[in-house]
């Protein structure tokens, strides 16, 4: 098709075709930043000047093209636009915003996405040959009815798209910080997420804090619902809801979150437990590596000490900073039960009486480190945290229940399921009733016997210490 035709076909007479082929280089600079497939609505951020359209500027899902931005639509610079799409599908579609015809022509396409596992929708390979999506099998995850997905306004792939339970068409998306209770606290605790509405970042955790010196859209902590695009509760439990770290900045700035702190009224040892997925690792040859650490208290306040860092390998104990003399040693490979994509169970214990640090994976066999803490180490205050910062180490992972028990509280009697103060038959039956589990829901239940499923090694366990605890 000839230029001229090609003005004729998207609004433009012949006498504007210049100020067509300036309209056309500023509706490069349109973004779709939410999207509504049951409210058939759209969201459009002008990242650009103030500019009017000079033609109709087409949609294109699933090889439907009836929806536009009309010719004569005037956007202000950073103005949200909201427009009807004609026919969305609810569950599993394409959606590119195009600056003009033909629609076979991948320079044409402006934004988009795709929602659903069906590969090869409508559009999809046309913007992956573009650089806009990456595959036509790639999609994030479609959002319930009422939901809308909202882009991060960074990024290409499927992870920079999450999925927001209150819908903000025609207003940038407003984290509701600080309206959630946090249930990290001795003597031990358990933090889910499933109070939390999707899309909302940590800081709706009471005293949950992130600290993001990225560009904007690079670094987030919210609550998801999906796993590499599919949602469901975690294998083994009921879980429904995690954090996805998405951390995409390869550069050496502050990406950071922390948990409340959690005092200990003396020294104790401790174990945290969490579930982590990773979706993408940080490139080879990271200097720095993201990390999973709890941070104790000295001299210049809160400080690293151990916890579990991750690389294109897989991950490794750590101990560092306030800890002792930075040491590591492999943890799991990315391979099989623990490689990319797969829910990891692990366990972190910290004993001062045996001066060291160890971590176990999915209830094996642990690997543990010597700590030789500072002077300066208060043992009894800190935090749970994840660090991202260090040159090339971006990387996207799901963080799921993260637990902590202080073992002067629970160790001394783990067959106590109902917290009677004796085993007897009530925790008999809770035992009976968790048979065969690995669900989080009990968890308690693994402490008696060490097991990550419930069976004849936790009965036997409970059996031997009937009667009233030590």
């Amino acid at each position: 098709m000839s230029s001229i035709a090609r003005s004729l076909a998207t609004g433009c007479a012949l006498s504007g075709l210049l100020a067509c082929s300036t309209t056309y280089a500023q509706v490069a600079n349109l973004r779709i930043t939410e999207v509504s497939p049951s409210g058939n609505m759209v969201e459009i951020l002008n990242t650009g000047p103030a500019f009017t359209t000079g033609s109709n500027h087409p949609f294109c899902h699933r090889f439907n093209y009836q929806s536009v931005i009309p010719s004569g639509t005037s956007f202000d610079a950073g103005e949200r636009r909201v427009f009807a799409v004609t026919s969305l599908n609810n569950t599993d579609s394409d959606l590119w915003l195009y600056s003009q015809t033909p629609f076979n022509q991948a320079a044409n396409i402006v934004h988009g996405l795709k929602y659903g596992p069906q590969a090869n929708v409508g559009r999809t390979g046309l913007a992956s040959t573009a650089g806009l999506w990456p595959s036509g099998a790639a999609f994030t995850a479609s959002p319930p009815a009422g939901m809308t997905l909202v882009w991060e306004e960074f990024g290409f792939t499927p992870v920079d798209w999450f999925t927001n339970e209150l819908p903000s068409l025609g207003a940038p998306f407003m984290t509701n910080a600080g309206s959630i209770p946090s249930s990290l606290e001795y003597p031990g605790g358990l933090q889910d997420f499933e109070s939390v509405p999707l899309g909302q970042e940590v800081e709706a955790i009471d005293g949950w804090f992130i600290v993001n010196s990225s560009d904007p859209g690079r670094f987030s902590v919210r609550v998801v619902n999906d796993a590499q695009g599919v949602v469901g509760p975690r294998p083994g439990s009921t879980s429904t809801r995690w954090l996805r770290i998405r951390d995409r900045d390869p550069g050496d700035v502050q990406n950071r979150f922390y948990s409340l702190p959690i005092v200990a009224p003396a020294e104790e040892d401790y174990t945290w437990t969490f579930y982590v997925n990773l979706e993408t690792t940080p490139p080879g040859g990271s200097a720095v590596k993201p990390r999973l650490t709890i941070q104790h208290v000295g001299d210049s306040g809160f400080t690293n000490a151990w916890g579990v860092e991750f690389d294109d390998a897989g991950a490794n104990l750590v101990v560092t900073g306030i800890g002792g003399p930075d040491a590591s040693t492999s943890l799991y490979p990315l391979s099989g039960a623990t490689a990319i994509g797969q829910w990891v169970r692990i366990e972190l214990a910290l004993s001062f009486g045996a001066m060291e640090v160890s971590a176990s994976v999915n209830g094996d066999s642990p690997v543990s480190l010597p700590i030789d803490p500072d002077p300066d180490f208060g043992p009894t205050l800190l935090r749970f945290c994840y660090r991202g910062e260090g040159m090339g180490n971006e990387m996207v992972m799901l963080l799921d229940d993260v637990s902590i028990e202080f073992n002067g509280a629970g160790a001394p009697c783990p067959c106590d399921l109902t917290g009677s103060g004796s085993v007897g038959g009530g925790d008999l039956a809770t035992l009976l009733g968790c048979w065969g589990s690995t669900s989080s829901a009990c968890e308690s239940a693994f402490d008696c016997g060490g097991t990550t499923m419930i069976g004849a090694s936790n009965l036997a366990t409970l059996l031997g210490n009937w009667g009233p605890c030590p």
